[in-house]
């Protein structure tokens, strides 16, 4: 019977050291940080989102730098005492379930962003901006993309000609969406006409966004900025 109670003893100092080993375990474990929640280094200051600097969006989710964990990067917008609305790239690491905030890239003021890809271990952004002799306040009808990739858990710029952008196809999901955002970020696409004698050669529209363009059943692709008349 002695031993009884002294097996029974062990058991529950046993249990009890594992529970608080346990409990031990998980106080001691970092809590995940949400990419939104993360501090990044923007202009060599370190800033963290909020009312100047705020998410804006275009996010794309990969393992940047090949560590078998999925990183993001997105687009965030840092406002002035002036009219300016900055846009930068901003890069979060994966890490302990969360992420850890990088550094950003700027693309520049008052741009239209429209999409961001990730293609041959590159993050592609791609966006409207004004040709050089226009002022601020025309609407961007330039169509650009700019080249990062991850080197050392940071961003860098890849140096290629900004001014070369391929026409975007439509996506089946694009032709069935049943309404667009109300933003202008213009797009020009060729819109495929209908004739009785050929060459029918299709025009060009400028439409408020992609998703507007997409939904014309006569519009294949289309590429960023508005159409040069």
């Amino acid at each position: 019977m002695k031993k009884i109670y002294i097996l029974i003893g062990v058991a529950i100092v046993f249990t009890i050291g594992a529970f608080w080993h346990k409990n031990s375990l998980t106080k001691n474990q970092p809590t995940p940080i949400s990419y939104k929640d993360a501090t990044y280094t923007l202009e060599n200051e370190q800033i963290k989102l909020g009312s100047t600097t705020k998410y804006f969006g275009n996010e794309i989710k990969a393992d940047f730098n090949a560590d078998g964990v999925e990183d993001i990067a997105f687009l965030l917008t840092s406002q002035t005492g002036d009219n300016g609305t900055f846009y930068y790239i901003a890069l979060a690491l994966g890490k302990d379930g969360g992420y850890e905030g990088a550094n950003t890239i700027f693309i520049g003021d008052r741009i239209a962003p429209q999409t961001t890809e990730y293609r041959n271990s590159e993050i592609i952004v791609n966006y409207a901006d004004r040709y050089p002799s226009e002022p601020m306040t025309t609407r961007p009808s330039l169509g650009v993309s700019k080249y990062f990739k991850v080197e050392n858990n940071k961003l860098v710029t890849v140096e290629k000609p900004i001014i070369a952008v391929n026409p975007t196809l439509c996506t089946k999901e694009q032709r069935g969406a049943e309404f667009c955002a109300q933003v202008y970020a213009p797009v020009c696409a060729e819109v495929q006409i209908q004739c009785i004698k050929a060459p029918c050669n299709p025009i060009k529209e400028t439409f408020s966004s992609s998703c507007e363009a997409c939904k014309n059943q006569l519009v294949n692709s289309h590429v960023a900025g508005e159409c040069k008349k």
